[in-house]
Formats: structure tokens, C-alpha cells, sequence
């Protein structure tokens, strides 16, 4: 078991230090990038590919930090967190709350989960999604 641990460490880079501030740093400028009106309006789709994708490199660096044991990766599990609940506000299906619930009731955030709640509530109570029969 030993080595199957070492192995999965190894191949997902868990061993790794990261690079805090250029994270960071890419972070806050693709923020700023799609935060202006100009772009919000003209890449709206570059805008929900990057919203959809940030949790997942947030939560790649959450991991990772997780076991190096550095204390810094509840700031992104918490991040990622949000981002994935307000990336799904709109989304068509149910179905893809369901990994955004763990993850909010993980971090523990009684907002979050209120949220989700409240998206889950108006695609059950949403008249195109009722049955017919």
C-alpha cells in the first residue's frame, strides 16, 4: 500500500512546492483581464471557460499543499469553493451540483450551501423541468 501512496504522490506532483505568489499573480490578472466591462461583454464564453476552470487548478494547488502540509491550502479549497459554487449559478443541469455540495459542506460554508440550496429549489421548482406525467 506504501508504495501505491508513494507512487500516486509521484504522479500527481504532490511532492512539489509551488509558487505561491505566480500563482497568485496569474490569478489576480486573469481576474482583472475578464472583470473589465469591455471583455465581460466581447469574451463572455472565454469568461465561463476560465470561471469552469478555475476550480480545478485552485484545487490542484489545495491538494497539493494539503500534503506538503502547509496550512495555505484551506485558502484555496475556500476558494475554490466559491468559485465553483457561483460557476454553476446558471448551469442547465442538477446533476452538476452534486460535487460542488461536498466541496461546500467540506469547507464547511453555511453561505455556499444556502446558495446551492436555493439553485437546487429553482431547478425543481423550474416548469421546464417538471414531467409530464
Amino acid at each position: 500500500m506504501k508504495k501505491k501512496i508513494e507512487k500516486a504522490i509521484k504522479f500527481y506532483k504532490y511532492n512539489q512546492l509551488l509558487d505561491i505568489e505566480e500563482s497568485n499573480s496569474f490569478f489576480t490578472d486573469e481576474y482583472h483581464f475578464f472583470a473589465r466591462d469591455v471583455n465581460l461583454k466581447k469574451y463572455i464564453n472565454t469568461v465561463w471557460i476560465t470561471l469552469s476552470g478555475i476550480p480545478y487548478c485552485t484545487h490542484i494547488k489545495a491538494k497539493n499543499l494539503l500534503f506538503q502540509g502547509n496550512n495555505e491550502c484551506w485558502k484555496y479549497f475556500e476558494r475554490t469553493a466559491v468559485f465553483w459554487t457561483y460557476g454553476h449559478s446558471n448551469d442547465e443541469w442538477i446533476d452538476h451540483l452534486k460535487g460542488v455540495f461536498e466541496y461546500a459542506l467540506y469547507v464547511e460554508r453555511k453561505d455556499l450551501v444556502d446558495r446551492l440550496i436555493d439553485i437546487s429549489l429553482s431547478y425543481l421548482t423550474d416548469e421546464r423541468n417538471l414531467s409530464n406525467k
